[in-house]
């Protein structure tokens, strides 16, 4: 029985952050990439291997990708200041991840794409009198 193909991403913190997790190792390391790449990119490109290598050359030629972190099993990609995560750069992303990773063409549904807010707790207030943040008992952690 085959292992189910899947794609899950995942919207931390930082706007300006989305991160890919595949269950494909997709990186043979850990490394850190900006844009533009320079000569000073291909020692750290060959201890990602040929598939991390692909993902970022590719990622990060992509219009507002600023920096790309790789691991075996994720990618952070990183986007400009000016510019806004639209449906269109996470369909890029996500398609040239299914064509390296899985060998799946973009409309290819065997790869399960779903998205996801990390677990997190619920806000802290400002209480201004005692000058203290606090957890409102009336809010559950949210999911």
């Amino acid at each position: 029985m085959s292992q189910t193909k899947r794609i899950r991403i995942e919207q931390p913190g930082n706007p300006l952050c989305k991160i890919f997790h595949s269950n494909m190792e997709i990186s043979e390391g850990i490394e850190i990439f900006d844009r533009p790449l320079r000569e000073s990119s291909e020692a750290p490109l060959g201890r990602v291997g040929v598939l991390g290598t692909q993902l970022v050359r590719e990622i990060i030629a992509m219009a507002g990708i600023t920096s790309i972190t790789v691991s075996p099993y994720s990618l952070n990609v990183f986007i400009g200041d000016a510019f806004d995560w639209d449906q269109c750069r996470v369909d890029a992303v996500v398609a040239v991840l299914k064509r390296v990773a899985f060998g799946a063409e973009p409309d290819d549904e065997s790869v399960k794409v779903a998205a996801y807010l990390p677990l997190r707790q619920a806000p802290l207030k400002f209480n201004q009198e005692q000058a203290s943040w606090y957890k409102d008992a009336d809010v559950d952690d949210v999911n």
